[in-house]
């Protein structure tokens, strides 16, 4: 995943449309990334060739300007339409928060920026199973415990799903919800394989139930 300023200046010969991956190096820290090309930025992408200029080297020449000129007008922009779509800025206090300076200072960061959309990526990520090593080289980052603290920020209700899915009903205190074909087969095997004449009642119960869903 490329920060805006690696974005501006993205090569064409670093984008492979014939395989889908973008395979460049991100400035911040120097680390090669492989992005793979999906749905919408393909399209993008496919759009940007049909407009490319004959020497041009850049993918988005124009936005390059643009970012060169002035390194913050697409931050301020993204800002002006999560405004214009409901969001708000300083009368909610979530959506910013202040960093300390070495003069004792704060300077305002914001929560809901575009850079926050890097953190909602690598969060879903890894909630629903990708892993660190695969989002390392996708975004870019060396450090595992930089993306762990500073960008995986599941909410609530995100960690409870997990934690009822992934931990038997004895640790969490919860049912699974067993919502695909895949998902009912695993709970299926799994009641089967603790099933023992202390239980048998309750699971015979259980597997009847997954048995109806299946039909």
């Amino acid at each position: 995943m490329l920060r805006l300023g690696d974005c501006c200046v993205l090569p064409w010969s670093h984008v492979d449309l014939n395989n889908d991956l973008i395979r460049t190096r991100v400035r911040k820290t120097s680390a090669f990334v492989q992005i793979p090309i999906f749905g919408l930025l393909k399209e993008v992408l496919m759009e940007a060739q049909k407009t490319k200029l004959v020497r041009c080297k850049l993918v988005f020449p124009e936005s390059e300007r643009m970012h060169h000129r002035d390194s913050s007008f697409f931050s301020r922009l993204f800002d002006t339409v999560l405004l214009s779509v409901g969001f708000t800025d300083d009368d909610n206090p979530e959506t910013s928060i202040r960093l300390p300076q070495s003069s004792g200072k704060g300077r305002r960061v914001s929560v809901r920026g575009m850079h926050a959309l890097k953190t909602t990526w690598i969060t879903n990520a890894l909630t629903n199973g990708v892993s660190i090593s695969l989002i390392k080289k996708i975004v870019g980052n060396r450090s595992v415990d930089v993306i762990l603290e500073h960008y995986f920020q599941p909410e609530v209700e995100a960690s409870r799903g997990i934690i009822k899915q992934a931990l038997p009903a004895v640790l969490s205190g919860e049912e699974r919800t067993v919502t695909t074909e895949a998902e009912r087969k695993q709970e299926f095997a799994r009641l089967v394989q603790e099933l023992d004449a202390s239980n048998w009642k309750e699971t015979q119960t259980k597997l009847k139930a997954l048995l109806k869903m299946g039909k």
